[in-house]
């Protein structure tokens, strides 16, 4: 018996050093994959379609978000349903920062059976970009602002539970 605790005893110390190199190694990969922006920012726009639904996604991508920023000591901001300028304003208090954005279509009209559309993005405001292989004259090579989607996916679901539906989506 006692054999049988030492060795469950060695195989969940075993277990948690494993976690926790795993979790300071994917830690480092963020750290990295953020490395030279001066900040995050979590913009998840607001749909009257179905506000409640929205509303829960939108909690759960910045319970999320919040937790991986504060564990990479990255600098970060949350703008829940603002409008652009608010935005803006909110990104800029971190200065040039890696924008996310989580954008959500549920579908309206049955209240029993729901789906939901939901796009996520990485983006970036260039202000003054030119195609570097543009020749004079050409379009791309006039200066032009816009954002720029460094990466973007996106998901369906569909259910008649709400809390699963946004379970499953995270």
């Amino acid at each position: 018996m006692k054999v049988l605790l030492i060795a469950v005893a060695l195989v969940a110390t075993m277990m948690t050093a494993a976690h926790s190199q795993e979790e300071n190694q994917e830690r480092q990969f963020i750290i990295k994959q953020f490395k030279g922006w001066t900040g995050l920012l979590l913009s998840c726009e607001k749909n009257t379609a179905d506000p409640a639904l929205v509303q829960a996604i939108c909690d759960v991508a910045k319970t999320e978000f919040t937790y991986l920023a504060e564990n990479s000591k990255i600098p970060y901001r949350v703008s829940v349903g603002d409008n652009m300028f608010r935005r803006t304003v909110i990104s800029h208090e971190i200065g040039k920062p890696l924008t996310l954005t989580i954008k959500t279509i549920p579908a309206s009209g049955n209240t029993y059976a729901k789906a939901v559309y939901v796009e996520v993005s990485a983006e970036n405001f260039y202000s003054n970009v030119i195609d570097k292989e543009a020749q004079g004259g050409d379009p791309e090579g006039m200066p032009r602002a816009g954002d720029l989607s460094l990466w973007s996916g996106n998901m369906i679901a569909s259910g008649t539970d709400t809390q699963a539906m946004v379970r499953d989506l995270t």
